[in-house]
């Protein structure tokens, strides 16, 4: 589970922004997802490699590029 809460907070408001929509945002982070190799999000952002991966992922989804 994420320790840092300042990177929680970052990506939380990235999904939001994306989403538009605070609660399709906690979902997304809360789920198992394909893109991540099946990880829940908020449970990988502990690593850096976690952290990039999942704003890579959102960046991806905002601009419709495929994950």
């Amino acid at each position: 589970m994420v320790t840092d809460t300042k990177q929680l907070r970052l990506v939380r408001d990235r999904a939001r922004e994306v989403f538009e929509d605070e609660k399709a945002a906690s979902d997304w982070l809360e789920s198992p997802n394909r893109a991540l190799g099946g990880d829940v999000p908020q449970n990988i952002l502990e690593s850096e490699r976690g952290l990039e991966s999942v704003l890579r992922a959102l960046t991806a989804i905002e601009h419709g590029l495929p994950l």
